[in-house]
């Protein structure tokens, strides 16, 4: 899989555009995405506790799951916290009939892993099908758009299911999170669709390289004026989520170091402004 890579342990990755003009002289706003929420009960625990303790200030929610009616509670009592969906086509059930979308599925109807799906062989018509699916499925299960899309495993840092998130997106108006295929000429055209982005990205999608105290607060130190997410994984790690993902125990370091007192420390002091993809 391609996709942001930090160019050292905690740096951040440089602007891929200059950054946006809503942004005044020096303000550097930041949004703290936590992904996977509703992956597990223990995932969806942890982003609440690092939004009520941390500075999580976004989720991105798994809706091809089945979600209990108390974490959907839970989730409305925090009105701070954007939520965005995490488009899914590499694990569990499709929102769309699986005949419709024989592409993405495997003999049983489920999504195929990761290392299964031939990324190349997908059609666009099929995956723009699910990816609308899942975004009325969202809209169901809370009653409104979701802030901002993204792609489990990232997958749309690959040119073909970019293609299809951007054109959704642009059918909603939704922003998107950034991949490596987001140059300045493909951000600008973005925006005149009424897809927002940020100016970058700072991704842990390796679990060797989940974030701890020191790599968060080295990124944090390292952020210049603009628009940024951070991207994280934080959990608290139970059975269930050991059972179905490599990306496990580090979510607990993730957790402890998004809540921690110092980072806190740090935003205040360098003037940080969290922010979610509903204030773009």
């Amino acid at each position: 899989m391609t996709a942001i890579r930090r160019p050292k342990r905690g740096a951040v990755q440089p602007p891929l555009s200059k950054p946006s003009r809503a942004v005044g002289a020096g303000s550097i706003l930041l949004i703290v995405n936590a992904d996977d929420f509703n992956l597990a009960e223990g995932v969806s625990r942890g982003i609440l506790e690092a939004h009520d303790h941390g500075i999580v200030t976004s989720t991105s929610f798994m809706v091809n799951f089945p979600a209990s009616a108390q974490v959907l509670r839970e989730l409305g009592k925090r009105k701070k916290l954007g939520v965005g969906l995490h488009l899914n086509i590499t694990r569990g059930m499709p929102v769309s009939a699986a005949r419709k979308i024989a592409t993405l599925v495997n003999g049983e109807g489920a999504f195929r892993k990761r290392t299964q799906l031939n990324i190349g062989k997908i059609s666009a018509a099929e995956l723009a099908l699910e990816f609308g699916g899942q975004i009325g499925k969202f809209k169901k299960l809370l009653g409104r758009l979701p802030t901002h899309l993204d792609t489990h495993h990232h997958l749309h840092a690959q040119k073909n299911v970019f293609t299809v998130l951007s054109r959704v997106a642009g059918r909603y108006r939704i922003p998107i999170r950034i991949s490596r295929l987001c140059v300045s000429g493909v951000r600008k055209k973005l925006k005149a669709k009424g897809v927002l982005t940020t100016d970058t990205l700072i991704e842990d999608l390796d679990p060797k390289m989940a974030w701890d105290g020191p790599s968060l607060m080295a990124a944090l130190r390292g952020l210049k004026a603009g628009v940024h997410e951070l991207m994280c994984h934080p959990a608290h790690c139970d059975g269930e989520l050991m059972s179905i993902s490599s990306f496990n125990l580090t979510r607990e370091r993730e957790l402890k170091a998004l809540c921690s007192p110092s980072v806190h420390a740090l935003l205040k002091q360098k003037k940080i402004r969290l922010i979610s993809f509903a204030d773009l």
